[in-house]
């Protein structure tokens, strides 16, 4: 039996990724501001943002969650993968995520919303 659709595994998979690229993004404006770039502005600016479409589109993320009853927390993290489990209409489940898939895809939600027009 199949706990989530495609959609609502969409969902969870940006619940996930979308705060991590957050913290990224934020740590790199903390570099930029700090490096001896002769002019941060574009950079920072294109950092800022990227960070609203994000935060944008994470609360929309957490509406759907709420209104689809469906709850993620992050489990245990060792050196090759982080446990996540999920909670969605009374059934719970647990799914473990390799780690560098986890780099992978936030690789690919970087550049997504990156070069998003």
């Amino acid at each position: 039996m199949k706990l989530l659709s495609d959609q609502d595994r969409d969902i969870v998979e940006q619940f996930i990724y979308l705060p991590m690229i957050l913290t990224i993004l934020e740590n790199d404006k903390k570099a930029i501001n700090t490096s001896n770039i002769k002019i941060k502005e574009p950079y920072l600016t294109l950092i800022e943002d990227t960070m609203k479409k994000i935060t944008k589109d994470l609360k929309e993320v957490k509406m759907y969650m709420g209104k689809n009853r469906i709850s993620i927390r992050k489990g245990e993290k060792d050196e090759l993968f982080t446990s996540f489990h999920f909670n969605h209409a009374g059934h719970c489940y647990e799914a473990k995520y390799f780690n560098p898939q986890i780099k992978n895809r936030c690789n690919y939600f970087l550049n997504y919303y990156l070069n998003e027009k």
